[in-house]
């Protein structure tokens, strides 16, 4: 039987991320983290350098960790049995034309469960998982891992029809995907750019490592 190929390997993961992350924080030096953008761009750098056909989506996202103790993650608006998304409770990740599912904030769970109220050392893994392995629902995330995702396609409409009217946004996809090489290439550890006040500006390359994959 094929084995599925997946659509990146751990380091080709850790590079987007890296760079996305990077300007993402020299950006907004707050210590959030803005899905959209992560996976704007990722998806940018997935469609431009890997020549792979992937979708954005916008909803209600929901996932299980151990670590070490069982902790869930809800991106979403918990109403009883069900879950629903708001401008206000949302989650961006990745779909592929292979039925795959990417997030590449996955390494930064850690800050989301901290913004939360919840002190919790989760590993820094990627997140690369086929959509047949999602959980029927929210109540049946059991194993480290698991997951459940239910798009909104108003929300995610809207919210890119708003990115890609801010120009900023354009910027810094075009900086991101300039900055980026393609594991094995060698990958310059700073990268110059101009604010917008004329100054020249270097952002560093974060050196978040992967530890593996949920």
């Amino acid at each position: 039987m094929k084995r599925d190929k997946p659509i990146i390997t751990i380091y080709e993961y850790q590079r987007i991320f890296q760079v996305v992350h990077s300007v993402y924080q020299k950006i907004d030096n707050s210590g959030s983290v803005c899905c959209q953008f992560y996976n704007v761009a990722g998806a940018f750098i997935l469609n431009e350098v890997y020549n792979k056909k992937v979708t954005l989506m916008m909803g209600a996202a929901c996932f299980k960790f151990h670590a070490p103790l069982s902790i869930n993650l809800y991106f979403a608006h918990i109403n009883g049995k069900t879950v629903s998304s708001s401008e206000e409770a949302f989650h961006c990740w990745i779909q592929t034309e292979d039925g795959y599912l990417l997030d590449f904030t996955a390494p930064l769970y850690r800050e989301y469960t901290e913004q939360a109220g919840k002190k919790c050392l989760i590993p820094r893994k990627m997140f690369q998982k086929k959509l047949t392995l999602m959980a029927a629902s929210y109540h049946e995330l059991q194993q480290e891992g698991d997951f459940y995702v239910q798009a909104n396609s108003e929300l995610t409409a809207s919210r890119l029809l708003e990115s890609v009217e801010h120009h900023k946004n354009e910027n810094l996809l075009n900086l991101c995907l300039h900055w980026f090489k393609k594991p094995p290439r060698k990958i310059d550890l700073t990268m110059t750019v101009m604010n917008q006040m004329g100054k020249i500006e270097t952002i560093n390359l974060n050196t978040i490592k992967i530890s593996g994959k949920w």
